[in-house]
């Protein structure tokens, strides 16, 4: 295993355990979250694009006949396998080893909470375990996934702060559960093709004197052929600091849910420094010139929050931001919006006061029209 948490230009790595399974190939590599309070990122599985005809994983060459590799995307065929009622024909998984003796497959099952994590039986195979959503399989119960909704292509340009390209950086390209990294050409260009799906990008250098950058545009939403341009700028550490502002919801009581977001950071005199979304795994990231009193601010479905900051140069700060959904506490009393002084709250809804309720969206009545307690 590699630790990066003493990277200093890695802080976003400072988070994760990387362990690479095979040097040698294309295997990927198995990222696990560090802070066991918060079960992001587990599980996940890296790939990185470099010359060679590589497999994606190691072949499972021990069981049905070597037809997967660890990595493989395969559906059920059968409802209940083994009398696991949460895997149904069509249920989705990754190939993540086999065992001889039983001519079984170990498969990591998305919707799956109630499995297992292969109880020490893998024989070939190199796939990252999983803790609670695995479950063996015999060969035929089990075919590759072929319902693919094709691929797009993200291109992503890296530039120092000033606006010159860069030509060291590496990009990843990232969803819920994949990333793929790419180093940039002489250009500062990096590109990859990506699944259908929500994607997200960021960039980093090896040089340890500037700030990794996450795309402020959040998600790219990849569709069939599908071409993608994003840009993304590495600021000096000696002359910013840096933010990263998680926003989530607890779906139960150790388990998050990233939210969609808008979030606006701004100085103590009403200047915007960011403004843009966050990303698949709920955060934004922004290098700020050191000062006091940046007001970040977070718009999402399920209401509004914000925080005061102060920022130095040389430093880095996580700012979370937890929002209850509409199923938790429901008791009929509305949305709970979070402000850091009058003056903020009245800044954002003092037409609804000096309005009596006139201005109040989604509101049943208005204030002329309600009782206090």
């Amino acid at each position: 295993n590699v630790d990066l948490s003493d990277l200093d230009n890695d802080w976003y790595y400072n988070f994760f355990t990387i362990g690479m399974q095979n040097e040698d190939s294309d295997d990927g590599i198995t990222v696990v979250h560090n802070d066991s309070t918060m079960n992001i990122y587990s599980g996940m599985r890296l790939k990185f694009d470099h010359p060679g005809d590589f497999e994606d994983g190691e072949p499972v060459d021990c069981a049905c006949d070597a037809q997967y590799h660890s990595g493989d995307r395969v559906v059920s065929t059968v409802d209940n396998p083994d009398e696991n009622e949460e895997i149904i024909i069509g249920s989705s998984g990754t190939v993540v080893c086999g065992n001889s003796v039983y001519d079984v497959i170990l498969v990591d099952w998305d919707d799956a909470t109630t499995g297992h994590n292969g109880n020490d039986l893998c024989e070939c195979g190199d796939g990252p375990l999983p803790e609670y959503s695995g479950w063996w399989v015999v060969c035929d119960m089990i075919e590759m996934d072929e319902d693919e909704d094709g691929s797009g292509t993200v291109h992503a340009s890296v530039y120092d702060h000033e606006g010159h390209p860069n030509d060291s950086a590496t990009v990843f390209f990232f969803s819920e559960d994949s990333i793929i990294g790419v180093g940039v050409d002489d250009n500062g260009q990096a590109s990859a093709e990506l699944p259908s799906g929500p994607w997200s990008v960021y960039a980093g250098d090896s040089d340890t004197t500037t700030y990794f950058d996450l795309w402020d545009g959040g998600v790219v939403h990849v569709e069939d052929g599908s071409d993608d341009f994003v840009e993304l700028f590495l600021y000096p550490r000696e002359e910013y600091g840096f933010v990263i502002a998680h926003v989530y919801t607890m779906i139960n009581d150790s388990t998050q849910e990233y939210l969609d977001a808008s979030v606006i950071i701004e100085d103590n005199e009403g200047n915007i420094h960011f403004e843009g979304y966050t990303n698949v795994w709920g955060d934004i990231g922004d290098p700020l010139p050191p000062g006091d009193d940046y007001l970040v601010r977070v718009e999402t479905e399920y209401g509004y929050q914000e925080q005061y900051i102060s920022v130095d140069v040389n430093s880095n700060y996580w700012l979370y931001f937890e929002f209850q959904t509409d199923d938790e506490d429901d008791d009929g009393e509305g949305v709970e919006f979070y402000f850091s002084t009058v003056d903020s709250l009245y800044s954002a809804y003092g037409s609804v006061f000096s309005s009596m309720g006139a201005d109040c969206d989604s509101c049943p009545g208005n204030l002329s029209e309600m009782t206090a307690d």
